[in-house]
């Protein structure tokens, strides 16, 4: 975990607001802009593999070590990635590539495979009422930032309260490279 280079921290936040904004929902507090981000350093992994190979091998590996309960430091907020949550993940990067794993669809792998890391330092964007089902139970977004090959990506989660439960139930639903984003 890298400590927060000022200048990303700040790219960080008003990622995190825009996104917000641009999804209709109240701007992130200014506590965004004060927040201490952590940094990710997570490593090159899944080279030019073959859409099967990871199938076949990486997912139930990902599927079984990864899914737990974990807590979000920021808010104490204890999340569960599922199995399903995971598969989740992995299948939106699986679609993201027809072939071999490569460029957006490994960026996307390679979160999920860190994606314990990154939700337990995780910094809540925003939250509301649930759109999906009109239920009162809040939705969360959850950002961490992950640096892969000297690049820094934005990783969102989204987090749903389930009835009669205080855990949070966890997807791993996009990662922007932050230059991308601007």
């Amino acid at each position: 975990v890298l400590e927060d280079p000022t200048p990303n921290a700040y790219i960080f936040a008003k990622t995190v607001e825009s996104a917000a904004k641009q999804m209709g929902a109240k701007s992130p507090s200014a506590y965004l802009l004060e927040t201490e981000v952590s940094i990710i350093q997570v490593a090159p992994k899944f080279d030019g593999m073959r859409l099967r190979e990871l199938r076949d091998a990486e997912s139930k590996r990902m599927e079984s070590e990864l899914s737990g309960t974990y807590t979000i430091k920021q808010t104490g907020v204890t999340a569960v990635l599922s199995k399903n949550g995971i598969a989740h993940g992995i299948n939106s990067a699986l679609r993201q590539s027809p072939q071999r794993l490569t460029g957006v669809a490994r960026e996307h792998m390679i979160a999920v495979d860190n994606a314990p890391a990154l939700l337990e330092n995780a910094i809540l964007g925003e939250a509301h009422p649930s759109t999906k089902d009109r239920s009162d139970y809040p939705t969360a977004r959850y950002y961490s930032v992950m640096m892969l090959e000297g690049n820094c990506y934005v990783v969102k989660f989204t987090a749903i309260r389930q009835p009669g439960k205080t855990t949070q139930m966890v997807e791993l639903d996009s990662v922007d490279r932050i230059h991308d984003i601007y």
